[in-house]
């Protein structure tokens, strides 16, 4: 795969196929955090039938991974700066990854419910860090000091907000 501006004679090629590489981490857990963020949406209706879970379990259902999340969001990032952005990262990945096998196994409400609280855990520890870590990966080290990031009132805000309300 071919680098903008680096050729394959030049000694930093595989520095930056290495970039390219430690950027599928952070991608990936934002990726499946957002993917379960909405994915629960569409399969209320048949957990209600397969579970015969009441209206009050259905809301804990989507509050059990939104709780923990907001509650954790903010502790795991400044955990993740203090400890070490990779260790704290991987953690909420296999959090994550425990809490949707536990997902698997369900038979009742009250499982699926614990087993959101532990997603939404690990969700928390995913994404501040995830975010954190993209700016530092796709930088080089010389240009860090300068990156600044568009002004909110920029073409690329104001698109990105108005794209899907363009239907284009």
């Amino acid at each position: 795969m071919a680098m903008p501006g680096i050729t394959a004679t030049d000694p930093s090629a595989p520095l930056a196929r290495r970039r390219w590489l430690a950027l599928a981490a952070p991608v990936f857990g934002l990726m499946i955090v957002g993917l379960d963020a909405t994915i629960l949406t569409v399969a209320l209706p048949t957990l209600a039938t397969d579970l015969e879970a009441t209206t009050t379990e259905l809301q804990w259902f989507t509050d059990g991974y939104t709780l923990p999340f907001a509650g954790l969001l903010l502790p795991l990032g400044v955990l993740g700066d203090r400890i070490g952005r990779r260790l704290v990262l991987i953690g909420g990945l296999l959090l994550f990854g425990v809490g949707s096998a536990m997902v698997m196994a369900v038979d009742s409400p009250d499982g699926l419910i614990v087993a959101r609280v532990v997603m939404g855990a690990g969700a928390a520890a995913i994404t501040p860090l995830a975010l954190g870590m993209v700016p530092l990966m796709s930088l080089p080290r010389s240009g860090r000091r300068r990156w600044r990031s568009p002004p909110a009132g920029s073409p690329w805000a104001f698109r990105s907000v108005h794209w899907p309300a363009d239907g284009c």
